[in-house]
């Protein structure tokens, strides 16, 4: 489970979809590739992760698709 990190009382909230592999193992929403560019994007507004509230819909990885086979 990822759940939201920042100020919960910042006027800014940023909300993913559902946390990645990375988010997952870290346990922290956007630290993967977005995550990067998030902070980049965060850094060229003077803001930091810690001045905002960040969080996803869904709090943990969604399992992926099993696949299926034509065997009879």
């Amino acid at each position: 489970m990822v759940f939201a990190v920042g100020n919960p009382a910042a006027r800014i909230m940023l909300i993913g979809e559902a946390p990645g592999y990375q988010e997952e193992k870290e346990r922290e929403p956007f630290v993967g590739p977005a995550g990067q560019k998030l902070n980049d994007i965060l850094k060229a507004m003077g803001l930091q992760r810690a001045d905002v509230y960040i969080s996803n819909i869904v709090k943990f990885r969604p399992a992926m698709p099993k696949q299926t086979t034509n065997n009879r």
